[in-house]
């Protein structure tokens, strides 16, 4: 498949509300093509080609964050068949397609489409097209980034020049993380403080920032890293949420950013909780369970115990509402949270040796958690001690057990005595077959 056959574009989505407040509606865009003269018509039309970028986003996060769980020891599905049992195995291919690399690419050609149009179409007023231009850097920087911890080195593509992008090679994870950082950079001074929409479903500057935090510690860039997850962690829009059962509610003051669903529930609820408490499909892996230390209450309110002949099976229970809720507490699939900031900052501190500030951090997370403060006597200890942290804290979230794994070389050593069949080589995904015979620039990762 080449990245021309990628950049059609999913209909857009547009926030309005006979009120004034801004809500995702269906509105008619082209699904086909980007026409520059209808989406600059005014602010709307081109807010509305902004939010194809999110719902394209949107219409891939969750089956990446249950991918992810499952080349990771997050969970398990013992009936799994065809690609999902490959994911579990880490026994996939050439000819295996997760849809990660279209998803993600869509949503970069509607970002870079909105760049290189706003350059040329001048119908939207400066606000709205500096807003604009700072989500879609922000959107781009996301997509590429999601796509360096799956793909190892894909393809920066930063142009809709279809003669281009199409035969774009494997870009050097340096050029590209500095790409990213590069976009974020930008984004950070187009974008406003506060949220263009309600319920935190687009970017603002501490979106950007949260993102920025990450990209730095993944970089090693350590202070960097530690500046960054202080601005999210010293703003008081934000507060660590006190009830463990209301982290992912729609209203949590925890969430920096998440994804809008037009339903009473998202794709993780629907995932992982089942309708039927007697049927559990993806299961936490024992390993998972037993990590918890005693009395810690992210067990209590994150995990839920099946029923019949599911008992003694686990299932993530962060998300509380299935697909068959008729609840009318709303549940966004959250992307960005403080707690991970206190970890990013827990993290980068640890490596500038301020091994009592990493510990202040951790221990900021531990005590919501119900758990005792914990101290550690260097650098290798207090690492070790954010692992656990990460783990339990992130668990099943958006992929960051199986990056963490990656980008600290533990992969090997946590899940190789759990797989039978793995090889180091699975720490990034292969390019599937059609791409390469699209694309003669892209070279297959090594291994497959």
């Amino acid at each position: 498949m080449k990245l021309a056959y990628i950049v059609s574009i999913t209909a857009a989505a547009i926030l309005i509300s006979a009120s004034g407040c801004e809500k995702f509606v269906d509105t008619p865009i082209p699904t086909n093509s980007i026409v520059p003269d209808q989406v600059f018509t005014n602010d709307a039309t081109a807010v509305s080609a902004l939010l194809g970028a999110y719902q394209s986003i949107l219409n891939t996060a969750g089956d990446m964050a249950l991918n992810t769980d499952l080349f990771g020891d997050d969970v398990y599905n013992p009936n799994a068949s065809g690609a999902y049992q490959e994911a579990q195995e880490n026994t996939y291919s050439e000819n295996t397609n997760f849809h990660f690399f279209d998803n993600y690419y869509r949503a970069i050609f509607l970002a870079n489409s909105l760049l290189e149009g706003l350059e040329t179409h001048h119908t939207i007023s400066a606000a709205t097209a500096q807003q604009i231009k700072g989500e879609s850097r922000f959107l781009r920087a996301y997509c590429h980034f999601v796509l360096a911890n799956l793909y190892g080195n894909p393809p920066l593509v930063t142009t809709t020049l279809v003669s281009v992008s199409a035969y774009i090679g494997n870009t050097p994870r340096e050029q590209l993380y500095a790409a990213i950082i590069n976009d974020l950079k930008d984004a950070y001074e187009l974008i406003g403080t506060g949220y263009p929409s309600e319920d935190r479903a687009r970017a603002n500057k501490a979106t950007v920032s949260a993102l920025l935090a990450k990209v730095y510690l993944y970089t090693q860039q350590w202070q960097n890293a530690e500046a960054e997850a202080t601005r999210q962690i010293t703003n008081p829009a934000y507060s660590m949420a006190d009830d463990l059962n209301t982290v992912f509610v729609k209203d949590s003051p925890e969430t920096i950013w998440q994804l809008w669903s037009q339903y009473s529930y998202n794709t993780q609820g629907a995932t992982y909780v089942p309708s039927d408490p007697t049927r559990v499909t993806y299961i936490l892996r024992p390993g998972l369970l037993n990590a918890f230390e005693a009395g810690d209450q992210r067990k209590v309110a994150w995990t839920r115990e099946g029923e019949g002949n599911s008992a003694g099976l686990f299932y993530a229970y962060k998300y509380k509402q299935s697909n068959s809720s008729n609840n009318t507490n709303i549940e966004y699939l959250v992307q960005f949270r403080l707690a991970e900031q206190y970890l990013v900052r827990a993290e980068a501190r640890a490596h500038l040796n301020n091994i009592s500030g990493a510990m202040e951090d951790v221990n900021a997370v531990r005590a919501r958690a119900g758990l005792a403060n914990v101290t550690a006597a260097g650098m290798q200890e207090a690492l070790l001690k954010i692992e656990q942290e990460r783990r339990i804290e992130l668990m099943t979230e958006n992929g960051n057990r199986w990056f963490d794994l990656n980008r600290t070389g533990r992969a090997t050593y946590w899940l190789q005595p759990q797989k039978p069949t793995w090889q180091p080589r699975d720490t990034v995904l292969p390019y599937a077959t059609t791409l390469l015979l699209a694309n003669p620039n892209l070279e297959q990762n090594k291994g497959y």
